[in-house]
């Protein structure tokens, strides 16, 4: 059936505080596509060949960034060099990073009634394109590791929200002011040797890296600045403070923007890098990947068409 694919993500937090989502996401959707509730990975890359079989004009997905991410990835391996349906992002997770950098804002159920609106009165006709990065077969739009990882496993074990990933960051911060434990675990830093195209090789001692198509990371930080208006190139961002001295030149890092090779941080645009550490933790738009070894390529990746609904 042509018309609009709706995947909902039953694992992300919000979906989970309201199982009878997915019934009301149906219901607003009516006969104007499918729904499908995918139940792991291998289920969503079934759902993606059976939504391309169907020959969907919408894919509209119901979940954060991770999910967002790990279903255009399943999508692009289902429809190999054939363009990609327009996308609808439905703000379904905790973390809707992507979507907020879209401007796309307001529950699943608003943004669904807007779709389907639009759809069925031929009134769609707003649309981002967007590039993607890709790094070992997964495909995203916000590469992050070192720091950044290790934060994210800290909130994924505890198993909170925004508010308690705010406040999570605030202990972090009074930790790393007092030398405390959680400090410690947290912030630590990893030699790396970055290869972009053109470039001299970098080898720096770095508490994180950075690659992005959008500018803004959690939280509303306008890291990646130099990406508006930029669909050939990405922006990278590796930051050199030592982890003493982190909180303490966090302003300049996050709101000083200029691309060079500064005390605090490198920056630079590149269509490809090559980033050899031995911390192989790396995550995308969210998603905690282990490398499959000490190198990895970050490379530019098609660009993707979100639908906006107002």
């Amino acid at each position: 059936m042509p018309g609009i694919g709706i995947i909902t993500n039953p694992h992300s937090k919000a979906n989970k505080r309201d199982p009878s989502k997915p019934a009301l996401l149906g219901y607003i959707l009516g006969q104007q596509g499918q729904l499908a509730v995918t139940k792991s990975l291998d289920h969503l890359q079934q759902v993606a060949e059976n939504f391309r079989d169907s020959s969907i004009e919408i894919l509209a997905i119901n979940g954060g960034d991770g999910t967002v991410s790990q279903t255009i990835t399943a999508f692009k391996r289902a429809y190999g060099a054939t363009k990609l349906p327009k996308i609808a992002l439905l703000r379904g997770g905790t973390m809707n990073v992507l979507a907020s950098n879209l401007g796309i804002f307001g529950t699943p159920e608003k943004l669904l009634y807007e779709l389907v609106e639009g759809y069925s009165s031929g009134r769609l006709n707003r649309v981002v394109n967007l590039p993607c990065i890709e790094i070992e077969g997964h495909v995203g739009f916000l590469y992050a590791d070192g720091i950044s990882c290790h934060v994210l496993e800290e909130f994924y074990s505890n198993k909170t929200g925004p508010i308690g990933a705010a406040l999570m960051v605030g202990k972090l911060v009074i930790s790393a002011l007092t030398g405390g434990e959680m400090a410690k675990r947290i912030l630590r830093s990893s030699r790396v040797v970055i290869e972009a195209d053109g470039m001299a090789n970098h080898e720096l001692t770095t508490v994180g890296t950075f690659a992005s198509t959008i500018e803004k990371m959690p939280f509303g930080f306008r890291l990646f600045p130099f990406v508006r208006g930029n669909s050939s190139r990405f922006q990278f961002v590796a930051v050199k403070t030592p982890p003493d001295r982190l909180v303490f030149e966090l302003p300049s890092i996050l709101f000083k923007h200029e691309l060079s090779d500064g005390p605090s941080k490198l920056s630079f645009c590149t269509g490809s890098l090559q980033i050899k550490s031995d911390d192989v933790v790396y995550s995308l738009d969210g998603e905690i990947y282990h490398a499959k070894n000490e190198r990895r390529t970050i490379s530019l990746g098609d660009e993707i068409q979100f639908l906006l609904t107002r």
